[in-house]
């Protein structure tokens, strides 16, 4: 689709590692942005940071993949 981004990274660690640093809520806050993350299929979520000039700070998103350890897709956007 356009407009649409798709990252892929490999690291140097098991999946299970990997996938807790993308899902446990307070992990994903210390290297992103906290938020009310759950790894739940159509979960609705929110990170949030410091508002800054032309951005509220909140993005928005909602969990559309879920394929433990190894997918995960969620939507975002940002105010």
């Amino acid at each position: 689709m356009k407009g649409d981004l798709h990252f892929e990274a490999v690291y140097p660690h098991p999946p299970e590692r990997v996938w807790q640093a993308l899902t446990d809520s307070a992990e994903l806050s210390q290297w992103l942005m906290p938020n009310d993350f759950q790894p739940r299929l159509g979960h609705k979520f929110q990170f949030r940071s410091r508002p800054a000039p032309g951005w509220d700070g909140v993005v928005n998103c909602e969990v559309i993949e879920l394929d433990p350890p190894r997918r995960l897709a969620y939507t975002w956007r940002g105010g």
